[in-house]
């Protein structure tokens, strides 16, 4: 599946050249949807540019209908539904990778699906053997192990989705290790940062089991306290800081990339069991050369070689269990930030490519969402999407502030607390997300 985004930007570029005040110019005869009939050879058939302008708009559109399904899971979280939660925060980690799929250049549309090539042109890849096309789950957790293959080129604007003050995150690893492209171990971080992409379907029979099965049958809790040190844990990494909108996992995930190239370069030169200190070696070098290419990195070598926050982050170390029946939707809420964070990053490289240099030319679209939320007021216009995170940061530090030397908090006291509900809007990343 070699999938390009090259058609995709150009679509988005005359649209926003033009300067439209809604995304309909984008989708005059698909605003229902893309259907069977639109398969090219139908009565209804679309033209590549359709599609093109069509993913163009879905790209950026479901990732901020991620966050908001990842709201809804951390306020059922909190309200004692966990697996409501499981549900909705499945649905976030699908839409996630559905945006990451659109503006790479792949249309997931459950009838039918279609990868754009470097020419522009739409290649239907469902197998003509097959009654139905793949289903659009099934669909999309195989296209993003395609997308993520090592030799698929298209993987190099999903390793470029995390940036450090401007500079790549594919770029950055590039330096530390020279010789290695920066997208060919895409997938190897990836993977290692969330599971293996075949955890996306097993994720699905869980959320099958939270939504058609009886609650009964499967132990599924987490606790108020439980809930607060997620929450308080997860807006600590997803604060915005200007130049490195999620530098608080980022420089994780980083550090994570680096020491899995430090790993393969070891087992390249025949040390297939590396010892700590081999990998630490290897990372101090690669620090060198950090430091005199990316100056404004803002990273010690400390932290790098872990010397320093020697453990990963919870969400981290969540995303990668694989408990086939998970007694909390921790290790799903921690999959989902993770992917939303991807998804994320790729629309905003994909509308700077487009040509949006001012955050007033999403206007358009963002005051309209802010205000529908009830985030900002009708009369107001915000100057800052960052600045929406401060009633968040407020709102957890009530909720931290209910744990007195840890004693357990009760569910009433915990909803009746307007804290609870403001501290799980988590859809507010997406504004300052987006924010270029």
């Amino acid at each position: 599946m070699q999938a390009d985004r090259s058609a995709v930007v150009d679509a988005l570029q005359t649209f926003f050249s033009d300067g439209h005040d809604s995304w309909a110019p984008l989708i005059t005869r698909t605003s229902d949807g893309i259907k069977f009939n639109n398969k090219p050879g139908q009565r209804d058939s679309l033209s590549s540019i359709e599609i093109a302008q069509f993913l163009g708009m879905a790209g950026p559109t479901h990732c901020a209908n991620g966050w908001a399904f990842f709201s809804r899971a951390l306020n059922s979280a909190l309200s004692g539904d966990s697996h409501a939660a499981w549900h909705f925060a499945y649905y976030a980690e699908l839409r996630a990778a559905q945006s990451i799929l659109a503006a790479s250049g792949v249309g997931v549309f459950d009838s039918w699906n279609c990868v754009l090539n470097a020419a522009g042109s739409c290649k239907v890849i469902d197998d003509p053997n097959q009654n139905r096309a793949l289903p659009t789950h099934v669909m999309t957790w195989q296209g993003m192990r395609a997308l993520l293959d090592p030799l698929n080129p298209s993987a190099e604007s999903i390793s470029n989705a995390i940036t450090f003050h401007g500079n790549k995150l594919g770029e950055i690893v590039s330096k530390a290790f020279p010789g290695t492209p920066s997208w060919r171990n895409t997938f190897t971080w990836i993977t290692s940062w969330l599971f293996d992409l075949e955890q996306g379907l097993k994720d699905k029979a869980m959320r099958n089991r939270c939504s058609y099965q009886p609650h009964e049958l499967t132990e599924h809790v987490l606790s108020p306290n439980e809930g607060i040190d997620f929450l308080d844990h997860f807006w600590l990494l997803f604060e915005p800081e200007p130049g490195a909108t999620f530098i608080g996992i980022d420089k994780y995930l980083l550090r994570d990339a680096l020491t899995t190239e430090a790993t393969n370069k070891l087992r390249v030169a025949g040390v297939l069991n590396a010892t700590r200190a081999d990998i630490k070696e290897e990372l101090e070098v690669a620090y060198e050369r950090l430091e005199a290419s990316f100056p404004n990195l803002h990273l010690s070598q400390d932290f790098i070689v872990r010397n320093v926050n020697k453990a990963e982050p919870r969400i981290l170390v969540e995303a990668r269990d694989r408990t086939a029946l998970p007694t909390t939707p921790l290790p799903i809420l921690a999959r989902a930030s993770l992917f939303l964070r991807l998804a994320t990053g790729i629309s905003k490289n994909l509308l700077i490519d487009a040509g949006v240099r001012q955050p007033e030319q999403l206007d358009f679209w963002l005051q309209g969402l802010a205000r529908e939320r009830g985030f900002v007021s009708s009369t107001i216009d915000i100057d800052s999407w960052g600045d929406l995170f401060y009633e968040l940061q407020v709102a957890t530090e009530d909720l931290v502030s209910l744990k007195k030397d840890g004693e357990k908090i009760e569910r009433a006291e915990l909803l009746m607390n307007i804290s609870t509900h403001r501290a799980c809007e988590a859809e507010r990343a997406v504004f300052w997300g987006l924010a270029v």
